[in-house]
């Protein structure tokens, strides 16, 4: 049996549990991504921790993970004892076959990251397990698959409490997946908003991608893609986990060691001839879940914001008058005005994710990633983005939009490039 509470209530039953010596784990979007914040606190660290991190077979046993670099200070997470016995199982249950066990952490899907959590999980067998939209960023067959290994630990014992969504809980507005949300219908117009004449020009080629191959290892994740992006353009990027969307949008954002060693042209630029990775970076902006975290607690909603205009993450300068006054129309647009001088930390997720867009609009990109930005969100938030992305769209030259769930997708997507899952057996090529 799965039992429903909110936050707060869920929150106070934890710290009975530990009063009373018993064990508590959580499994969803925030516990995942302190542990990839730990893991890799910067782009540089994710890569490199596809090198020298902890592997998910490693992750499987261990007890305290910190901040690759393992410095002394450094952020840390916890996990309560494994059970080695139940390892085997573990792995079967969630199929986490050799080959993605050796693999980084760092270099694990959303989807698949979430797996080897819930492998975590069954090997610590927890007194009570807390659960936060544990389905975000899973393709269809795991999000009917997880719930029923779920239901399994709740019969062994385990006091399984999903918390729902509020203001205190960072739970998925629904957890209804073949159909779209009410709010992601009513707005849909059945063909895009003109464009004005974007910078650059519409037509122009802004990404191309030849026979592009990432690997780790033996481990293929892009084999030989193809791929051309032009100005103008609103594309759809769907797949199962595993199949490399996450990569390819590192790709774009020239956010990706192996882009160097591929045919890629960004913006009619070369890697190594010419690329400016730093300057790009200003004009291709990234919207995800994950980002959520990477932002100092205590930095106000405004300099949020007003760091889209600055490319900066923290510590903003003193704005222009130009500056601000972007701030305070991107404020108003995402309606969140009255929340401009809250602390970051004061916002639930589901409002950290409307600033974040209040971020992407102030800094008026040449091309808008989003990847799963709209799951889990509280209704009247996700109301508000998608309105406010309707408008901002006529500003936006380009835009790649990621969903599992292509029934919430907007009907003006015009493009859709679809990847599938290698096989950990299949040959280069195949």
């Amino acid at each position: 049996m799965i039992e429903e509470m909110g936050g707060e209530e869920a929150n106070l039953l934890a710290l009975r549990y530990d009063a009373e010596g018993r064990s508590v784990e959580r499994l969803g979007w925030e516990r995942q991504q302190r542990l990839q914040q730990v893991l890799a606190e910067s782009s540089w660290e994710r890569w490199s921790g596809m090198v020298d991190g902890p592997d998910a077979g490693a992750f499987l046993s261990g007890g305290v993970f910190r901040l690759r670099s393992e410095r002394v200070n450094g952020p840390k997470i916890a996990f309560i004892a494994a059970d080695a016995s139940r390892r085997d199982e573990a792995v079967a249950r969630l199929g986490l076959g050799p080959d993605l066990l050796s693999r980084k952490i760092a270099s694990l899907s959303n989807g698949e990251m979430r797996r080897v959590l819930l492998a975590r999980v069954w090997m610590e067998k927890p007194d009570l397990l807390l659960m936060d939209d544990f389905k975000g960023g899973l393709d269809p067959f795991w999000r009917e698959t997880l719930p029923k290994i779920v239901e399994e630990l709740s019969r062994e014992g385990c006091r399984v409490v999903r918390v729902a969504p509020g203001e205190n809980g960072a739970g998925a507005a629904s957890d209804s997946f073949e159909e779209a949300p009410p709010e992601a219908v009513a707005y849909r117009p059945d063909s895009a908003p003109d464009l004005p004449a974007p910078l650059p020009p519409a037509g122009t080629e802004a990404a191309v991608f030849r026979d592009v191959t990432v690997s780790y290892g033996d481990h293929v994740v892009l084999d030989r893609l193809n791929w051309t992006i032009r100005a103008g353009e609103r594309w759809l990027l769907v797949g199962p986990n595993g199949a490399g969307k996450s990569t390819l949008l590192a790709l774009l954002r020239a956010d990706h060691p192996q882009l160097f060693k591929n045919d890629v042209v960004l913006f009619g630029e070369r890697p190594g001839h010419g690329l400016d990775v730093w300057s790009h970076r200003q004009r291709v902006l990234l919207l995800s879940p994950e980002l959520q975290m990477h932002l100092l607690p205590r930095t106000t909603v405004r300099n949020v914001v007003l760091g889209g205009t600055q490319h900066v993450w923290d510590r903003a300068a003193p704005p222009t008058w130009a500056e601000e006054t972007r701030t305070r129309e991107a404020l108003d647009a995402l309606g969140i005005s009255d929340l401009a001088d809250l602390r970051w930390s004061a916002l639930d997720p589901s409002k950290q994710r409307r600033v974040l867009l209040a971020r992407s609009w102030a800094a008026n990109p040449d091309m808008l990633l989003l990847d799963e930005t709209f799951h889990g969100l509280a209704p009247e938030d996700e109301a508000a983005m998608r309105s406010a992305l309707e408008r901002m769209m006529p500003r936006v030259p380009v835009l790649v939009w990621v969903t599992h769930n292509e029934a919430s997708a907007p009907r003006w997507l015009d493009r859709r490039l679809a990847l599938e899952a290698r096989r950990p057996d299949a040959a280069p090529g195949a």
